[in-house]
């Protein structure tokens, strides 16, 4: 039984020495933000690292997020010969003259086929995220209005209107700022006046109290002093009373 189980473990321990478990692929940078401008061309390159220095081949491509399409790469299939460590690559991004209303992402990812003649299969693959930022929503319809009044302008119907811009927008924002902080006050003050009410409220009653106790102390000292010039005064009559019989 013993050698039977040492046998099976034997063999795991090969199958197991024959699994690469050194993660062969890597890419940099792991993540970077962009933001999003209609028409706008990015350029940035990434490196493709081959850790275990082997002959490989890595094959990059764009996933997920509605602009995927957008980005293009100067390789898409990089060639490692043995002792080579890193390959840079060119990507663009090429942003379509369409508004986005939400944040969107694209993962680049870099993928390797695990050499042949290793005892289990595997896919090594890595990615690198960008993060494509949507503009804000003030500044794209304060935008989209100053362009019409434009229009207008040049057609000759010309209304004047009362555009807010993101100054104006800032200014209200720092009054009701200032507002707030100015309620925010008073509330303060008020709470503060309620603590004070509160405190001269329990130092009268304090007061009041430590004069209740002198008080009734006073008054159970002079009942004592009752209590023991009566108690004399039985005693000494009682004396008396004895003093009396024997004579």
């Amino acid at each position: 039984m013993n050698k039977k189980c040492l046998f099976y473990m034997l063999i795991l321990l090969i199958a197991i020495l024959q699994i690469n478990y050194t993660l062969a692929v890597g890419i940099s940078p792991a993540k970077r933000t962009i933001d999003y401008q209609q028409g706008k061309i990015e350029k940035f390159s990434y490196g493709i690292y081959n850790n275990e220095r082997a002959e490989s081949t890595i094959k990059i491509e764009a996933r997920g997020g509605k602009l995927r399409d957008s980005i293009v790469f100067s390789e898409i299939e990089l060639n490692f010969s043995s002792g080579e460590l890193m390959k840079q690559i060119e990507a663009a991004i090429s942003f379509p003259n369409l508004t986005i209303d939400q944040d969107e992402y694209i993962d680049v990812v870099a993928k390797e086929q695990q050499k042949k003649g290793a005892f289990v299969n595997v896919q090594l693959e890595v990615s690198s995220r960008i993060d494509i930022k949507a503009p804000q929503k003030e500044f794209v319809e304060n935008k989209e209005e100053i362009k019409e009044e434009k229009d207008k302008k040049r057609e000759g119907v010309f209304v004047p209107k009362e555009i807010e811009t993101p100054k104006s927008k800032k200014e209200t924002k720092v009054k009701e700022e200032k507002l707030s902080e100015k309620d925010l006050m008073y509330i303060l003050s008020g709470v503060l006046i309620i603590l004070i009410i509160l405190q001269i409220y329990l130092t009268i009653y304090q007061y009041a109290l430590t004069k209740s106790k002198v008080k009734n102390k006073r008054i159970y000292s002079k009942l004592s002093e009752a209590q023991n010039k009566k108690s004399k005064k039985q005693k000494s009559q009682k004396r008396w009373k004895k003093n009396k019989r024997k004579n």
